[in-house]
């Protein structure tokens, strides 16, 4: 019985330690990027692998996309989740096109702002949605082959 307390105390402890050592490295990982384009003092670890990722560098914040919508503005969003593997494979691709094409498409991350999901519609990522004078025009839901994604900017344009 002593031997059964004495390794359940044992791995008790190292649970402890590795508990201990993950969040000692992501509060020090946090200190790192304090100036996050997310605003935030805690970011979810997916978004943490990624914010650094020059992919990933064009984020609009829920008040912001509020804002443009409010003000009836024509532009596009890309609403992805942080830690969508369909997201991985499309945003470079989605991101090379936006700059061969001169476009600005801002990126809305679900993970750190769950509410967009509900605010917006959103069923799946990556979701990309065209605004027209404020008003939804048109999406794309799902990773698209990079043609569409061509098609798509191409007829809906921004202002």
């Amino acid at each position: 019985m002593k031997k059964i307390l004495v390794f359940g105390s044992i791995i008790v402890v190292v649970f402890a330690l590795l508990a201990l050592l993950t969040i000692t490295s992501n509060k020090q990982k946090m200190e790192s990027v304090a100036d996050n384009q997310f605003g935030k003092d805690e970011l979810t670890p997916a978004t943490m692998d990624i914010v650094d990722d020059p992919n990933y560098q064009n984020a609009i914040l829920p008040e912001e996309l509020q804002d443009r919508l409010d003000n009836e503005e024509t532009f596009t969003v890309y609403f992805y989740a942080s830690d969508c593997p369909h997201c991985k494979e499309a945003t470079p691709r989605l991101v090379d096109l936006a700059e061969e094409l001169d476009e600005d498409i801002p990126q809305y991350n679900l993970r750190e702002f769950e509410q967009g999901w509900s605010d917006h519609n959103i069923e799946s990522t990556p979701t990309l949605v065209h605004y027209k004078d404020g008003v939804e025009e048109q999406r794309i839901v799902g990773a698209a082959e990079t043609e569409i994604y061509e098609q798509f900017l191409t007829a809906f344009p921004s202002e």
